[in-house]
């Protein structure tokens, strides 16, 4: 977690960010006049992305989520009971999650909030942890799919009819 902490810091204050107050209204609307994702230019083959959720019901006292899934177009393995989730910054209404990526790669993304019965843990020691079970637990879950609204690039429809937010590294 404290790689992860380092990480978002480095992120954030290469877009002129300050990791201090993250979470604060004036925090968020940098990070919308920003725009997410944000990337970490390094000119080399792959770049740091750096996805940011804002849980509308507040931090992890008030929310119901219990993790929030990326789902990224050709990242996100969709038959794995482990997804990328994004972790939430303690205390706050932040959830962030960092990729890797190759410099030309061009996709879309969406978040999935789940609650605690819909943990992929939960869902798979409850059934058999088929590879049917697991499918079927993704497409419950994946209608729960949200766009990024700090993304100024237009919303694409995915094959599953939801709108997800485009991306260009």
């Amino acid at each position: 977690m404290l790689a992860d902490m380092i990480e978002i810091r480095s992120l954030l204050q290469s877009r002129g960010v300050a990791y201090d107050g993250i979470g604060t209204a004036e925090w968020w609307e940098k990070i919308a006049n920003l725009g997410t994702p944000l990337f970490l230019e390094d000119g080399g083959l792959t770049r740091k992305v750096l996805f940011l959720w804002r849980d509308p019901q507040g931090d992890e006292i008030a929310s119901t989520a219990a993790s929030v899934l990326l789902d990224v177009n050709s990242i996100t393995d969709h038959h794995s009971w482990t997804p990328v989730c994004l972790q939430r910054h303690s205390g706050t209404d932040v959830w962030f999650g960092v990729l890797e990526v190759h410099s030309q790669w061009r996709g879309s993304y969406s978040f999935i909030p789940i609650e605690r019965h819909q943990l992929p843990d939960v869902v798979r020691d409850r059934g058999d942890g088929s590879l049917i079970a697991q499918r079927s637990w993704w497409i419950d879950v994946a209608k729960q799919q949200t766009f990024d609204p700090f993304n100024r690039l237009p919303h694409v429809k995915s094959g599953w009819g939801l709108r997800l937010a485009a991306t260009y590294a």
